[in-house]
């Protein structure tokens, strides 16, 4: 075979487990390892800064629409149909006409059924990488092929939803390209960080999809009670709407898309209400972190978090944590800088606010080294060495695939199953 044609369907996150796949795929061509002497990758992106991150890895690009996320505008059910319908024309119209071979998707997004939808229109067999076996989304039942990362999600699968044509690979390509970032200096340094964003030392609160607008209210009143350096991304959620529940004057709210994963290594403590993604990169980070127990108590980001050791709770567990942890430190830091606070009183009016200043910083630092060392550091190694077995058990997969005579699809049953699972958390 001279060449073949890959498309490939993503959101942001999952774009990040398919760069490792394409770079290996290209490396192996030239290896001339592989089953096809060159590749073309076709993009369909899904939302903003997709097209940035894959432009080095991917020959054509084409918008299909972009997320309806929380704290987005709200849409009746008519509207909405009509705009995931108008945006399966434009999956269409990026996949048609292009001899496109295999399309390969990941995630639980819209994207994902966008374009498995056009796919099957248009009689292209699809490779579905999932990452959450407990929440996939339904159109993965149509596609001729589900990867997953481990044996016993290749059971759930089976079981729960009827996805019998399965494949282990063992792990998570994604955690390929964390380690890629870290290892070729692509993080910026702290100096970077506070000149970006204000400070060096800080807490990094993370909103994704598995928190609610009143879990978000909840949060921030605990992040104003400890009132230490904190940055906010909004992820799923509109800044205008976190900034108007905020007084306090040390938490700052980001714009939707900054570079996460520096303010991540950067961070003292990262608390997250996200799912895989997030969970995946503190993991590789090593970056002690609290993961918000959302809505979903089955998930495939709760059992890697657990694997990790990242501790999971509840707003009013982590509420009832930083409360322990600020209360037994003040005191500490008060009782060891006794004599700073009776020079200080000795000194009032003399240089008063620089004092203040001065103490106030020297406490920020104090309170956040303290918490950075009150949770353990996630383990990678498992991590990072299972991540480069998936890619190259992923890769294998693609090279031997039947395009012509492709596995079965689970169809219709599988799909319902999947629907009821979902319908749970609308």
């Amino acid at each position: 075979m001279e060449e073949i044609t890959i498309a490939i369907a993503c959101e942001l996150a999952p774009a990040k487990t398919l760069i490792p796949i394409i770079k290996k795929i290209k490396k192996m061509e030239n290896l001339g390892k592989l089953n096809w002497k060159k590749s073309n990758i076709i993009c369909l992106t899904h939302g903003s800064g997709v097209k940035e991150l894959l432009e080095p890895y991917c020959d054509e690009f084409y918008s299909i629409g972009k997320g309806r996320g929380s704290g987005k505008v709200k849409r009746n059910n008519f509207e909405l149909t009509y705009l995931i319908f108008k945006d399966i024309i434009k999956a269409i119209l990026g996949l048609r006409g292009k001899e496109i071979d295999l399309l390969i998707t990941c995630g639980n997004a819209g994207d994902v059924r966008k374009s498995i939808s056009a796919a099957n229109l248009l009689k292209i067999p699809v490779i579905h990488i999932e990452q959450d076996i407990y929440n996939p989304i339904e159109t993965i039942a149509f596609s001729n092929l589900v990867t997953v990362p481990s044996e016993s999600y290749k059971n759930y699968l089976s079981e729960k939803y009827h996805i019998d044509s399965t494949e282990n690979i063992q792990g998570y390509p994604m955690v390929n390209y964390i380690v890629d970032c870290v290892t070729n200096n692509h993080l910026l340094d702290n100096k970077d960080i506070k000149k970006d964003y204000g400070y060096s030392k800080f807490i990094l609160v993370v909103l994704g999809g598995d928190l609610k607008i009143s879990d978000i209210k909840k949060l921030i009143n605990i992040l104003e009670k400890i009132n230490l350096p904190t940055l906010i991304a909004p992820y799923r959620f509109k800044k205008e709407l976190i900034q108007d529940m905020i007084k306090s004057n040390k938490i700052k709210v980001l714009n939707e898309f900054v570079d996460l994963l520096s303010l991540m290594k950067s961070s003292n403590l990262m608390i997250y209400g996200a799912g895989m993604g997030m969970t995946i990169e503190a993991g590789v980070l090593e970056i002690p972190s609290i993961k918000i127990a959302g809505f979903h108590k089955e998930h495939g980001s709760v059992d890697l978090a657990n694997d990790l050791k990242i501790p999971i709770l509840e707003i009013e567990e982590v509420s009832d944590f930083l409360d322990e942890f600020k209360d037994n430190h003040q005191d500490k830091y008060d009782h060891e800088n006794k004599h700073t606070h009776e020079n200080k009183d000795n000194n009032k009016c003399k240089d008063n606010h620089e004092d203040k200043n001065s103490y106030d910083d020297k406490y920020e630092d104090y309170m956040l080294k303290m918490l950075k060392n009150k949770l353990p550091r996630p383990e990678s190694e498992k991590l990072i060495k299972n991540s480069e077995i998936a890619v190259e058990n992923f890769v294998d997969i693609i090279n031997n695939f039947n395009l012509k005579n492709p596995p079965k699809k689970s169809g219709l049953k599988s799909m319902k199953a999947i629907w009821k699972k979902r319908s749970e958390f609308r």
